[in-house]
């Protein structure tokens, strides 16, 4: 008969028809299951598969031979493989920057990259309105009664902001998935926009009314909140989240991304008084020559396409800090085409 060490409660021989025993020393009863489970003793102190040799401690990170059931020689699945340094992002990235000059050379990389489509896009989201606008001029010229002008101007105004909203959606769609290397038609870009025209519309009307109030109550709150809010288009669009989100993303770097918006603010309102002084220079005021505005809007077409690349990047910078490591152009695409 096979007799087997004592346990740690006592001298107490095991037999061989003893289902086991408790480490503390307590017998296991028949009929009942065994607590823990089948246990690899007692032939061998240690598994035969394992860390080293029996009866050592594995050595400083993982063994070579490994366990059954994890990879041999990386990382199990769900986490990081060996050597990888959280946060790391590949520089080449064409979104997601880490530093103000990253942003600066990606968000003119976005215009260089994407200017022919977005030029597209623009241009039809304008159209429109520019004709619709000529025509409502005349007729305000030819004498029309005011109430039909302003009733045909209100109708001028909303075509025009939904015009508006399928090209921010449609140019945050195809800068991305340009980016990412996998280039859709305009068309397609067009379409994406208008499926998400009216959750832009409703959060950017709120959006809109909290900066508003900002304003009014005190200049600084709107400054804030204006700063806050101007990521909410990306965060409907990419997250399909709310004005909650943009406050949580933004507030933990609110004055770099105060920085990177004053700048934009600033070089946009040079370049839109220059092309005024030289358009009204040259054709006269709005009043004087019905031509002045709508060329004015056509020439300030750059300065919504660098927009887009602002936004995009600027909102990419503020998901990598939130998240370093983690967010990549890809992984935009991604949420981009769920749905």
């Amino acid at each position: 008969m096979t007799s087997y060490p004592p346990s740690d409660g006592g001298d107490q021989q095991r037999r061989p028809g003893d289902e086991g025993q408790s480490q503390g020393g307590s017998p296991h009863q028949p009929g009942q299951p065994d607590p823990y489970g089948q246990q690899p003793y007692p032939q061998q102190p240690y598994p035969q598969q394992g860390y080293g040799q029996p009866g050592y401690p594995p050595p400083a990170g993982y063994p070579q031979g490994g366990d059954p059931g994890y990879p041999q020689g990386g990382a199990y699945p769900g986490y990081p493989p060996p050597g990888y340094q959280g946060g790391a992002l590949d520089p080449a990235d064409p979104l997601v920057a880490t530093t103000f000059q990253q942003w600066f050379s990606k968000s003119f990389g976005v215009l260089a990259r994407s200017w022919k489509a977005l030029l597209l896009i623009q241009v039809a989201a304008y159209a429109v309105p520019f004709v619709l606008g000529l025509l409502v001029a005349g007729l305000a010229v030819i004498g029309t009664p005011p109430l039909v002008v302003a009733l045909l101007g209100f109708i001028v105004l909303v075509v025009f902001v939904a015009a508006l909203l399928i090209a921010q959606g449609a140019s945050y769609y195809f800068v991305t998935q340009d980016a990412a290397g996998a280039p859709e038609s305009v068309g397609d870009a067009v379409r994406f926009g208008a499926s998400r025209a009216l959750p832009l519309l409703g959060w950017g009307i709120l959006a809109a009314i909290i900066v508003f109030v900002g304003f009014v109550l005190l200049v600084i709150p709107g400054i804030y909140l204006g700063v806050v809010l101007y990521v909410v288009a990306c965060v409907v669009m990419y997250e399909r989240d709310g004005i909650g989100r943009c406050f949580s993303l933004v507030n933990p770097r609110w004055f770099p991304t105060f920085g990177r918006l004053l700048l934009l603010f600033v070089g946009s309102a040079v370049y839109q008084g220059i092309i005024s002084y030289v358009v009204i220079s040259l054709l006269g005021d709005a009043e004087a020559n019905p031509w002045t505005q709508p060329i004015v809007q056509v020439l300030s077409i750059p300065v919504a396409l660098l927009s887009v690349g602002v936004a995009v990047v600027t909102y990419a910078e503020l998901r990598h800090h939130e998240a370093p490591g983690q967010v990549t152009t890809a992984r935009l695409s991604a949420e981009l085409t769920q749905r």
